[in-house]
């Protein structure tokens, strides 16, 4: 598994350098063995390890939405590992809003036991930036027919709805899709992360990702650093899923007060 790192320059910020280690995608799911989740769960756990960061951020997909009683344990006990080392933020992607109900509510109880902050539509202050999350309609991802065309775009309007108001604070928008960063900038997001493309799928070079979950090809944001009118994105091409060309990665962003950014 890669770490991939980046250094943003956040002037408002009240310390020095706040550390963030981003986390998307592990899809612990029935399709996977369990050797193959034990080994994601162990590598995850490694890079906090090594990191140290002062906060986790979790972007959505933690299981997939076949998800069995194995795979719940394994989400559940990741999540109960990584609180013992930082505060830990969790937001849902677009397969904890469509798991069975029985299922998503028994995530959320397992989770609900812990000292985890679940930013489903909601907030929270952390070392002085305000940290959001935004769960974003199933009918971004699909159409009422199951298809993938014609999708809703996401809009600042819808945000502002969901979250409230930016306010005077650095803020972090959490928000599974990257789809939306012109609406995320339009609310007014400082930095956003974001995850749900698996870095494209697969990987070629000098193009980069081939093929979005939407079945679109060559999506704009896939993995790295991005940026619309101020804001900046950082997507992580995840941990789950089928990939070529392409690893597993974990992200480290550290917010700094002043010097020079470093984007991958």
């Amino acid at each position: 598994m890669n770490i991939s790192k980046y250094r943003i320059v956040q002037p408002k910020l009240k310390q020095e350098k706040l550390r963030i280690l981003h986390i998307s995608d592990s899809h612990f799911g029935r399709k996977a063995s369990f050797e193959e989740k034990t080994q994601r769960m162990t590598d995850i756990l490694q890079a906090a390890e090594s990191l140290c960061p002062d906060v986790i951020a979790m972007t959505g997909d933690l299981v997939s939405r076949t998800a069995d009683e194995e795979a719940l344990k394994f989400g559940y006990m990741l999540l109960r590992m990584l609180s013992r080392k930082a505060p830990v933020l969790y937001v849902f992607g677009n397969h904890e809003t469509t798991l069975p109900e029985e299922m998503r509510i028994a995530l959320l109880q397992k989770i609900g036991e812990l000292d985890i902050h679940i930013l489903n539509n909601a907030s929270v202050n952390l070392c002085g930036v305000d940290f959001f999350g935004y769960v974003l309609p199933n009918s971004c991802y699909k159409n009422e027919n199951g298809s993938y065309r014609r999708l809703e775009k996401c809009s600042w309007t819808e945000i502002r709805k969901a979250i409230g108001e930016r306010g005077e604070n650095p803020n972090i928008l959490l928000a599974h899709n990257p789809m939306g960063l012109a609406a995320y900038a339009d609310w007014g997001a400082d930095v956003v992360l974001s995850g749900h493309v698996h870095g494209g799928i697969v990987r070629l070079p000098l193009i980069g990702g081939v093929l979005s979950p939407e079945r679109k090809f060559f999506p704009k944001y896939t993995k790295g650093c991005y940026e619309h009118e101020g804001t900046k994105m950082v997507v992580s091409a995840g941990i789950g899923k089928l990939r070529f060309f392409n690893p597993a990665e974990v992200v480290c962003v550290d917010l700094v007060r002043d010097g020079a950014e470093c984007l991958k």
